[in-house]
Order: C-alpha cells, then structure tokens, then sequence
C-alpha cells in the first residue's frame, strides 16, 4: 500500500473515525491490501492490524517495547501513539467528541493544588485529537487554578504501573480479596485494565507544582507517591 494513503488511514483514525468507516472509504477510493492484484477490499480487522503495526512508525515489537526498526517510519511517533490510545480507549457508548472513549480516572483524579476534581477535556491539532484532564478552574467558587492539565494516555498508563508496582511489592500490605483481584488485574490487556481501574483506585492526586501522582487504593494502602509523567 501506497505510504501516502497508510499515513491518511492513520490521520483518519486519529481524528476519531472507526474502522468500519475507514476500511469504507479505503474500498471506496479503491485502495487494496496490497499493492499488486492479489490485493483484496479492506476490513475493519485489517485497518486495525495495520494501525497497531510499529512498523509503519519506524519500530519494532521487542516482548512489550517497541524498539527502533531498520524501514524509515511512514507515520510521525506522536500520530501513531495517538492512534494506539484511540484504538485501547474507544468505548463504544456515547456519541460525543468524548463518549467515543472511557475516561477511567474521571471522578477520582484531583487537582493537588486546590482539591477539585480534574475534568476529561480534548484538544485538537490537524487531525490528531489529544485527551487530557484538566482542573475545574471555576468550580465551588473558588479562584481559579488555571493552566493545570495532564495528558490522559500517559496518566492513566502510570497509574497502571503504580497497580502493578503494589501487587508485586511484598513489603506492600494489602488486604487478600485485593491482593487476589490484583494478580487477576495484571492477566488483563491493556483496555480491560483502563476499564478496571475504577473498581481499585480510590483516589489520584496530581500534584503540578511538586510533578507527582498520588495513588491511593481502595483496601486504605498508604498512597503511592511517583513522577508525574510529564515529568
């Protein structure tokens, strides 16, 4: 397939279009799998092969890495990660700009400078759609707490490993009904523990000013302080 029209499969994802749709108008501007006549018509599980392929961004798979390749990359690395959260975070409720993706720290990420809630917000750049969770700057009548945002992918990526890092720490005491949906929690793929994450973390707090997340789980461990990964 032609670079070109693998980078615009790309950019149609990112701005928020599903496979079916893309695999639609791939077959209508007559683009094929491959590039010869054994090409066939695109489907929604080929778009989705193609777009969670590292190679198109100059990668390869190394276990859970993606390590560099030897091909020049077709796509820019920030289209294809954005690509890949679109694809591990899309919900398929809703019909807004954000019903179209599950937002597993809405409610329980706050604002380490005044307290509130931090509230799901999406950006726009060409045809890149970034998440990200910003505080409610004039909630409860408070001043306001402006330029205080954090990217979604990567916070809710970190709060991933900071579970991770409390089930395989020994020194951690946890209760054993935890303990036990913990090690079940890290069988699971990365979408199933987005939507998990809710049932056990109890709260996160974002710290701007110090660039650290804390994690507090619902079993009353002690929060987990860590970098900020924007940090």
């Amino acid at each position: 397939m032609a670079a070109q029209h693998v980078r615009t499969l790309f950019e149609l994802a990112a701005a928020g279009t599903v496979p079916t749709e893309i695999a639609r108008i791939a077959n209508q501007r007559g683009w094929r799998t491959r590039r010869d006549k054994s090409g066939g018509l695109w489907t929604s599980r080929q778009i989705l092969k193609l777009l969670s392929n590292p190679t198109y961004a100059g990668k390869i798979r190394h276990g859970q890495d993606k390590l560099p390749g030897q091909h020049e990359a077709i796509v820019e690395e920030n289209l294809f990660e954005a690509v890949r959260q679109a694809i591990a975070l899309r919900s398929h409720v809703g019909h807004g700009p954000r019903g179209r993706y599950t937002w597993p720290l809405r409610g329980l990420l706050k604002c380490g400078r005044c307290g509130r809630l931090m509230i799901p917000k999406i950006s726009q750049k060409g045809p890149i759609r970034y998440r990200y969770y910003r505080c409610r700057s004039t909630a409860e009548g408070k001043p306001a707490c402006r330029s205080v945002g954090i990217s979604a992918y990567e916070t809710e990526r970190f709060v991933r490993s900071m579970i991770a890092s409390v089930s395989s720490d020994a020194s951690t005491e946890i209760h054993a009904d935890t303990d036990s949906f913990l090690t079940f929690w890290k069988q699971l793929d990365e979408r199933s523990q987005m939507l998990s994450m809710p049932k056990i973390v109890r709260e996160a707090l974002f710290d701007p000013d110090a660039g650290v997340i804390e994690v507090t789980l619902f079993d009353d461990t002690a929060a987990r302080p860590g970098a900020s990964p924007n940090t």
